[in-house]
């Protein structure tokens, strides 16, 4: 399967369209969020039917409180609040799948397009050529960007597991680090590390 260009142009206009509605999107969500408590209190502890009737004076009975009007308008902000609510899910999980992928895709534009041997060949990422596993932009410090961002949280390379895991468009948790980089962390490597420094 081929992607053509008309097809890529067709997605930037409708990313810059989600970019331009975005802001929108998000305000309505905090409008009906704000609107679902319109007196300030959660639902659990506003009076419920049922709840002790008031009396006159007299101690009569005084008749119960009735707003259809509040209790229109309170049940179609509820309708639309969830319908939106869900809308904003979807869109934002959606979006976090769109920019990785594009980023993924960046990096296979890249590595295809990968100068000849005949010209200059701009410097690549130092990690991922120490595990061939091809060539990628360089960002800082001889690095790619997610190489560098990587070595600046956790002070080492990474490993050639998880540059291979993300190759494969997974994402990468903070478990996976741990787990990657535990036999690094241990005693016994960092004593080794000691007395070879």
């Amino acid at each position: 399967m081929r992607i053509t260009t008309t097809q890529v142009a067709d997605t930037i206009a409708t990313l810059e369209s989600i970019a331009g509605d975005l802001g929108a999107v998000y305000d309505l969500d905090a409008k009906l969020r704000s609107a679902e408590r319109p007196d300030g209190y959660r639902r659990s502890v506003r009076p419920m039917e049922g709840s002790r009737a008031s009396t006159d004076d007299d101690g009569e009975t005084l008749p119960g409180h009735s707003d259809p009007t509040g209790s229109t308008v309170v049940a179609l902000v509820d309708g639309r609040s969830s319908g939106v609510r869900g809308e904003v899910a979807v869109l934002t999980t959606a979006l976090a799948e769109v920019i990785a992928l594009v980023r993924q895709a960046d990096g296979a534009r890249a590595r295809a397009l990968e100068p000849d041997r005949a010209h200059v060949v701009p410097e690549g990422c130092r990690n991922h050529a120490a595990h061939d596993l091809g060539w990628e932009p360089v960002q800082a410090l001889g690095r790619c960007r997610w190489c560098r961002e990587f070595f600046l949280s956790e002070g080492s390379d990474a490993p050639r597991s998880l540059l291979e895991a993300r190759a494969r468009g997974q994402r990468i948790s903070e478990r996976d680090v741990d787990q990657a980089l535990a036999h690094r962390r241990s005693k016994r490597a960092r004593a080794r590390r000691r007395k070879a420094g």
